[in-house]
């Protein structure tokens, strides 16, 4: 939300319909998008539909912004709700939107963070800017982690460290 308060604008890709329905409401220089991401080879195999975990709401607790299409975290998690979502790569939502010059990536899928960084073609988009959540305790984790050999691989540097998510300059 920092960086469209400060006037950017892009790409919104979530599983959820909620937030995507709030981002159409109030973000409407943005392109958002209801979509989980999978996995290249799901998408090339004409997978367009997985199951998203959610947990249960009630007028107490309200609409939830949260969700999973990994059913392990799910089940961890005690979401007991399942909703079909529509789902695309990283590399079709990159070429449907015709995005040649990209600024800034945020990878948050909830556990497939790795394997969409490992999916995306650098050959077509290189964000100057990769923000990726990840699940490495230790530094020495982090930096021989899948995803952080992906990205030094095409040149990136480990610039920082917020909680879980690992920012990556070129």
């Amino acid at each position: 939300a920092y960086l469209w308060l400060k006037g950017w604008n892009g790409v919104n890709v979530d599983a959820n319909p909620h937030p995507i329905k709030l981002f159409d409401r109030a973000r409407t220089t943005d392109k958002n998008i209801w979509s989980a991401v999978i996995p290249n080879a799901d998408y090339l195999k004409g997978v367009r539909e997985i199951d998203l975990m959610l947990p249960s709401c009630n007028k107490e607790k309200g609409v939830s912004a949260i969700g999973t299409c990994n059913t392990k975290l799910g089940s961890e998690r005690n979401f007991d709700q399942k909703i079909k979502v529509p789902a695309k790569s990283i590399n079709q939502i990159i070429a449907d939107c015709n995005i040649v010059d990209l600024d800034y990536l945020n990878i948050d899928v909830e556990g497939f963070d790795e394997q969409v960084v490992k999916d995306l073609d650098f050959s077509i988009v290189k964000p100057k800017v990769i923000s990726v959540e990840g699940y490495s305790e230790s530094i020495k984790d982090v930096i021989s982690s899948g995803i952080s050999t992906t990205l030094f691989a095409n040149g990136y540097e480990l610039a920082g460290r917020a909680g879980p998510t690992s920012i990556f300059c070129l």
